[in-house]
């Protein structure tokens, strides 16, 4: 367990072991060097790495309390299976994001509004608040074991 200027610290050097908890909510700043967050990352609030341009990877087991914001994290890549984040998970404009493991839960909604059409998607998931899907995806790529509670909607073309 750390307090949220611990972990950054932590994340500064590299050294945040597997599985840590994070007592509180967390935001992580564009000057931190951060290419991933390490796999059963648990942050006990909301975990903000908006516009963090190193960033590539969410590792496996990530579990937000609170909402997960992602947008414009121009470098992210993969966000690994059983992601759980219990409000709402924002990854607007993350273009280079090809695909969201398996296991997926958002408590929210889950906004990719401005992600490349030809994200891959978890087979297996669910989404309790609406989805928000890139423009030009194709629904019919959509699981049915993919559950989606709320609305499923295409975005608009320009997210900005």
């Amino acid at each position: 367990m750390c307090s949220p200027a611990h972990a950054r610290t932590l994340l500064i050097n590299g050294t945040m072991p597997d599985d840590c908890v994070v007592l509180a909510g967390l935001r992580v700043v564009e000057q931190v060097p951060l290419q991933s967050l390490p796999e059963g990352m648990h942050v006990q609030g909301r975990l903000d790495c908006s516009r963090h341009p190193t960033l590539t990877k969410v590792h496996a087991r990530v579990r937000v309390d609170g909402s997960l914001l992602l947008s414009w994290c121009s470098a992210l890549k993969t966000i690994g299976s059983n992601l759980c984040v219990a409000r709402d998970c924002i990854l607007i404009g993350c273009r280079s994001l090809a695909c969201i493991g398996d296991g997926l839960f958002v408590g929210g909604d889950l906004d990719l509004t401005g992600c490349s059409p030809s994200i891959t998607l978890p087979t297996c998931g669910h989404v309790c608040g609406a989805l928000v899907l890139p423009c030009h995806y194709d629904v019919s790529r959509l699981p049915d074991t993919f559950k989606v509670d709320g609305e499923r909607r295409i975005s608009d073309p320009d997210p900005n």
